[in-house]
């Protein structure tokens, strides 16, 4: 049997099933959540990535300056080479070309008393074209030994550095460099290079050292405020005859004056006990102390007035006297070496505290 609908009046809403009301519920809820994550986004996990360990940043610089690809190869010999001994080999294989007198006889030979020139040079250089020749000049090596090579390279530099300059050297050399790098320059202390390496010497010009001395280089003070540069030259120049024996003989190492020292007033203290725990005597002229500071090297690291320079600042110390007799006499880690009688006596000490009291 037909049913019939009634007519749906005009405004009447449609009903809608039960079912449809929670979907539609759920729908707006789920844009909801996403446009709430839009609008904060969430910071991304972390990674448990490790942060490289870096080295500190006051590690002082290699004490060894850069090696030279150019010289692989070169022999070095384990002797200091003699210019004395090169004299004659000069003489006999290298004076018709350079002269008797260094200065040149043909086209072309440099001149070896040009000190700019030799300055810039250095000795392996030289024994590098000696033993394989350069441009027009032969090779030696087949006529030469290692060693009377090495000789004529070193005596090459005797024109332009006089044995005179050698002895100026010394004595600044004795003045001011000695404590640090020792009177035979093998190194007073573990941050000085020993000058007398015969490859460390040869491998660089003496431009290089001189300039180390004037602007300063690790621990070592800058020396150009302090020294000529006649004075620096003529140090760089004794410091490299510790790795060859010079033309003119050189000159020995000087050995420090011996001072006397006053006998420790009595302690009571067993004879045996060490000299760094035996204070010098009390009484100190500040006076004669400053006097004194400015004679010492302690002036190169602890500055003109003890204001601090590469060491630390003294003036107006509040150290004990006990405390920095121990640590002149013992040295301290860090670049301070250490400092016996014959270089600063207990009455120098003594003084040299009062005037740093009086600061």
């Amino acid at each position: 049997m037909n049913k019939t609908l009634a007519p749906r009046s005009a405004g009447a809403v449609p009903v809608r099933s039960a079912g449809a009301v929670p979907v539609v519920l759920a729908l707006f809820a789920l844009l909801a959540l996403l446009l709430a994550g839009c609008n904060n986004p969430q910071p991304l996990p972390v990674a448990p990535t490790p942060i490289p360990t870096l080295p500190p940043a006051t590690l002082p610089p290699a004490v060894e300056p850069t090696a030279r690809p150019e010289l692989a190869g070169v022999s070095f010999p384990s002797d200091p080479p003699s210019a004395q001994d090169g004299a004659a080999v000069y003489s006999s294989n290298c004076a018709t070309c350079h002269g008797a007198d260094g200065k040149g006889a043909v086209e072309g030979a440099r001149d070896f008393n040009d000190a700019d020139y030799m300055r810039a040079a250095a000795p392996a250089d030289f024994y590098a074209s000696i033993t394989n020749g350069k441009g027009k000049m032969p090779a030696f090596k087949d006529q030469l030994s290692d060693g009377d090579r090495w000789n004529a390279a070193y005596y090459l530099w005797h024109w332009s550095v006089p044995e005179a300059t050698i002895a100026q050297g010394d004595a600044t050399y004795q003045a001011n460099c000695v404590t640090c790098h020792g009177p035979d320059g093998s190194g007073a202390i573990a941050q000085a290079p020993k000058f007398t390496n015969v490859e460390f010497i040869s491998t660089y010009p003496a431009a290089q050292f001189f300039k180390s001395v004037s602007g300063g280089k690790g621990i070592m003070p800058a020396w150009q405020d302090r020294l000529s540069d006649e004075e620096r030259w003529a140090a760089v120049e004794r410091v490299r005859t510790f790795a060859y024996q010079p033309a003119a003989g050189g000159v020995q190492p000087a050995q420090p004056a011996e001072q006397p020292t006053q006998a420790p007033a009595p302690t009571g203290a067993p004879t045996e006990a060490p000299v760094a725990t035996q204070a010098p005597a009390p009484a100190g002229d500040a006076a004669a102390g400053k006097q004194t500071w400015a004679t010492k090297p302690c002036i190169g690291c602890h500055g003109a007035n003890a204001e601090g320079s590469v060491g630390p600042k003294l003036a107006g110390t509040s150290l004990s006297l006990d405390k920095v007799v121990q640590t002149v006499r013992n040295g301290k880690g860090g670049g301070m070496p250490q400092f016996n009688t014959s270089m600063v006596s207990d009455k120098e000490l003594a003084d040299i505290y009062a005037w740093l009291k009086s600061q």
